[in-house]
């Protein structure tokens, strides 16, 4: 985790010397990323924070399905730190990448990055017991690369996908208080690009004719696809 924060103070300028004199605390903001490996439990809250919107059915293995919703959700953030937690509380998602290659060793494991906004900073009494996850991080060659209802597999070597909430800061932010205290979205964006060795030109023919297409991507833990 890299999330940092900014007291944002101001500083005044005056007539009086050239040295600023004159500060004011100002608007509150932490930021930064947070770097997972993926696997199935570690996850879905994640998830639920970036797009919004989630629906479960099935008992043992549930199947979570998330969309882009109208709106996101906070969350507090816990972070060890010593004998003592950092509390970041009002905790945004403004956007998550997931990313893969083909290789050996830990290369071809399923990462992501997750941006995060937080509101408040508190400190708590004492750390926490956290549950840590025993299952299995995706990898590259359990996964699945489907374009236009065809499988490349073979042919890709490298994904990227980008998801962005695009939250407008500056709108968190209300009279008579230093700390963001709304909760506002902008356009969700999807982006994804890959690196792609080529055996045909199907791929080629869909960006010439500007032709959409759908991107699939499936990552298999034992013998449940996500």
């Amino acid at each position: 985790s890299g999330i940092e924060g900014d007291r944002g103070w101001i500083a005044s300028d005056t007539v009086e010397k050239r040295a600023r004199t004159k500060f004011k605390l100002g608007a509150w903001l932490g930021r930064g990323p947070l770097d997972t490996i993926v696997e199935p439990e570690n996850v879905t809250n994640l998830f639920k924070w970036l797009m919004g919107s989630v629906t479960t059915t099935g008992a043992g293995p549930y199947t979570h399905v998330f969309k882009s919703g109208d709106e996101i959700k906070s969350f507090t953030g816990r972070l060890g730190a010593n004998l003592r937690e950092r509390l970041l509380g009002g905790c945004l998602v403004e956007s998550g990448r997931f990313e893969a290659r083909a290789g050996r060793g830990d290369a071809g494991l399923l990462r992501s990055t997750w941006e995060i906004l937080g509101a408040k900073l508190e400190t708590d009494g004492a750390i926490g017991t956290p549950t840590i996850s025993t299952l299995l991080p995706f990898v590259w060659h359990a996964g699945t690369i489907t374009l236009n209802a065809v499988n490349k597999s073979t042919q890709v070597k490298r994904f990227a996908l980008d998801y962005r909430n695009n939250i407008p800061i500056d709108d968190l932010y209300a009279f008579s208080t230093t700390e963001p205290t709304l909760i506002r979205v902008g356009r969700a964006d999807i982006t994804c690009d890959m690196d792609i060795q080529f055996d045909d030109t199907a791929q080629y023919d869909l960006f010439k004719n500007g032709t959409e297409f759908a991107a699939k991507f499936d990552f298999i833990h034992t013998t449940t696809p996500y």
